[in-house]
């Protein structure tokens, strides 16, 4: 999926699966605030290969 890392695949997945980011976080062992960092930079960068 546009060269995503696979932590990354996995958090935007379990988002669209409507996961919450203190869920996704408590499913993956890292920080709300590093999955809320995350799905930031996963935005921006997919956002930047559709050109919105």
């Amino acid at each position: 999926m546009w060269n995503l890392k696979d932590l990354d695949r996995a958090i935007i997945v379990l988002f669209l699966e409507g996961y919450k980011n203190k869920e996704i976080s408590q499913i993956l062992g890292l920080s709300t605030s590093n999955i809320s960092t995350r799905m930031n930079r996963i935005k921006m960068k997919l956002k930047s290969k559709i050109n919105i």
